[in-house]
């Protein structure tokens, strides 16, 4: 499986030399990005097979590259650690908090309150999910009340995806937001 950050390279050490990648701009504010996003889902969506695809390179074209060492900018081409810095790539969640400056820190951990939404609605579906299961334990005595158990444990688990789906979405974006500020980040990545 594919790490963040992956990249493909072209003519590589040439004056030819050409890095894809993928964007949050790419991925989400174009045509093309909401068919990847369609048919690359989760950590597939890091991976050189949702770059290729992108950009309609063969499997044999470029070069793959992957890094996962952040600690310093110096570990990518510079077309990447400008994107990086930029905060091109807000669509990857991320746990490399420790890229951030003490005020960035403080600012990202701001994220708390949507991560307590999160933790309400994950409740709310347990309960109904105790219900449900109880309910359904019973099921032969009486279907309704299985019906109405199963509505509502149907209705809290929607809820719940919502609620983590915008949790994820929100801490990726506030991450990124307060990382490419230079302010924010740690002095290697100023």
């Amino acid at each position: 499986m594919c790490q963040f950050l992956s990249a493909i390279v072209l003519n590589e050490g040439t004056d030819k030399e050409h890095w894809f990648f993928l964007t949050d701009k790419l991925i989400n504010h174009t045509p093309k990005g909401e068919i990847i996003r369609k048919r690359f889902d989760g950590d597939d969506l890091k991976g050189h097979a949702a770059i290729r695809a992108y950009f309609e390179l063969g499997e044999l074209e470029g070069k793959d590259f992957e890094q996962t060492d952040f600690s310093n900018p110096a570990n990518f081409p510079s077309k990447l650690s400008t994107q990086i810095k930029k905060g091109g790539f807000s669509f990857m969640p991320t746990t490399i908090g420790w890229m951030l400056s003490p005020q960035g820190k403080h600012t990202y951990a701001k994220r708390e309150k949507a991560y307590a939404e999160w933790e309400k609605a994950y409740a709310e579906r347990e309960k109904a999910d105790a219900e449900w299961r109880k309910a359904y334990a019973e099921w032969e005595k009486t279907d309704a009340e299985w019906e109405k158990a199963d509505a509502e444990w149907r209705k809290a688990d929607a809820e719940w995806r919502k609620a983590d789906a915008e949790w994820r979405k929100a801490d990726a974006r506030i991450f990124w937001k307060i990382f490419s500020q230079a302010e924010n980040r740690s002095k290697i990545w100023k």
